[in-house]
């Protein structure tokens, strides 16, 4: 990313006068936040949902929108966009997320 390379070079040489280290260090996080916004919507990640007494297996796949998970085992396949996400977590290789008074548990 060459980008990424002059950005670089500009925050080592202590920016300019229109653009300070901080700006330029933050540019380079926008640019590695977008990088791994890249890479994570092109994998899915077969992932198992949890309900109350059972679960199923599906497909868990986050875009630049929202979060999707599909499965053809049962209806719970859904997709809840950034905004209606009241709160989320992920610890270890579980996601859960809550959105009003319905959460969902993934882990994978």
């Amino acid at each position: 990313m060459r980008s990424a390379e002059h950005l670089k070079k500009a925050r080592e040489l202590g920016g300019s006068e229109r653009a300070g280290v901080e700006k330029i260090q933050a540019m380079l996080q926008d640019l590695q936040d977008r990088s791994m916004l890249k890479t994570l919507e092109r994998t899915s990640y077969a992932v198992e949902h949890k309900h109350t007494f059972s679960s199923c297996r599906g497909n868990l796949r986050i875009t630049a929108e929202g979060v999707e998970f599909k499965t053809g085992d049962t209806d719970h396949s859904f997709y809840e966009t950034y905004n209606t996400i009241r709160s989320f977590s992920v610890e270890g290789t579980a996601f859960q997320s809550a959105r009003g008074t319905t959460r969902s548990t993934t882990s994978g």
